[in-house]
C-alpha cells in the first residue's frame, strides 16, 4: 500500500495529504463542539435543578 502511494505523482500525494489533514481537523472540531455542547447542557441542567430546588424551598416555607 505504501509503495503504491509513493509511486503516485507529487500532485496526487499533496492532494491526499491535504485531504487527510482536512479530515483530521474536521474530526477535531467535531470533538470540540461535542464536548462544549455537552458541558453547556450540563450547566443548563444544573441551573434548572438549582432553580427548581429554590422554588421547592419557597413553597415549603409558604406551607410551614
Amino acid at each position: 500500500m505504501l509503495e503504491k502511494i509513493l509511486q503516485l505523482p507529487l500532485r496526487l500525494k499533496i492532494i491526499l495529504m491535504s485531504s487527510g489533514v482536512s479530515l483530521l481537523s474536521l474530526l477535531f472540531l467535531l470533538i470540540v463542539a461535542y464536548s462544549s455542547s455537552k458541558s453547556a447542557l450540563e450547566t443548563e441542567l444544573l441551573a434548572k435543578l438549582s432553580s427548581n430546588q429554590e422554588i421547592a424551598k419557597q413553597r415549603i416555607e409558604q406551607y410551614l
